[in-house]
């Protein structure tokens, strides 16, 4: 079984965010049941604004789309501020 967490903080590269700190409190749960995880952090790749699978002009939201028809679990993790969840 694999799940995938698409890390959707505002933060990239290397910086920790409290949204990964979080989904790094829930991996060793998964271990546990067999489950193979990745996370991906959304900001990190070049992920154009639209409404379809591929926007072009070097869009990377295919290969991420990709990973998530794999899936067999998909976690979407998003800090809120206020009530309102991050633009990514």
């Amino acid at each position: 079984m694999k799940a995938l967490f698409l890390n959707c903080t505002l933060k990239g590269g290397d910086t920790t965010s409290h949204t990964e700190g979080l989904i790094r409190d829930i991996l060793p749960h998964f271990d546990l049941l067999g489950v193979e995880s990745e996370i991906v952090r959304i900001v990190d790749y070049n992920v154009s604004f639209g409404v379809t699978e591929d926007e072009g002009n070097g869009d990377e939201w295919p290969q991420i789309f990709e990973k998530v028809k794999e899936s067999d679990i998909v976690v979407i993790g998003t800090p809120l501020w206020l009530g309102e969840k991050s633009s990514v």
